[in-house]
């Protein structure tokens, strides 16, 4: 099953020089979020609950999982057509992230639950911080060689 077909819009053959900047913001992976109303929920059997969970769930991760095979594929078009990159300065990222936290902190004490997923997202980002350079970088790194 495929998301979508591959298409180019031919930006690439423009007279201006074309550049990649990276990363994206959102990077690693997109959060996904799926939103049903209460009173539909409310009517609906537990393996109607547990069906839609497991679609949600099977949906999430073949996105995730087709995406990163897809960005990888997509980076080799791109600069096999001359596209250049060019990595984000740290200064720029460093101050990308604060303005992002003051914005959250602003727009989550307003709201408690906001409060509490943002509580719970900063928890997973720090463990992953961890875990992500141990694992990820560390066998690319050698499965190179």
């Amino acid at each position: 099953m495929r998301l979508y077909k591959n298409s180019i819009i031919g930006l690439h053959t423009s007279n201006k020089k074309l550049v990649y900047h990276y990363p994206g913001w959102h990077q690693p992976s997109a959060v996904f979020e799926y939103l049903l109303h209460k009173d539909l929920v409310n009517t609906l059997s537990k393996e109607q609950i547990a069906i839609l969970e497991a679609a949600s769930i099977q949906a999430s991760l073949y996105f995730t999982l087709h995406l990163q095979s897809e960005n990888e594929l997509a980076l080799e078009r791109i600069m096999s057509k001359g596209i250049e990159t060019h990595l984000f300065s740290d200064d720029l990222l460093q101050t990308l992230n604060l303005l992002s936290n003051q914005t959250l902190e602003e727009v989550c004490s307003k709201d408690p639950f906001s409060l509490e997923v943002l509580i719970s997202y900063r928890g997973f980002l720090e463990r992953m911080t961890k875990w992500g350079p141990m694992s990820g970088s560390a066998i690319w790194k050698w499965r190179r060689s």
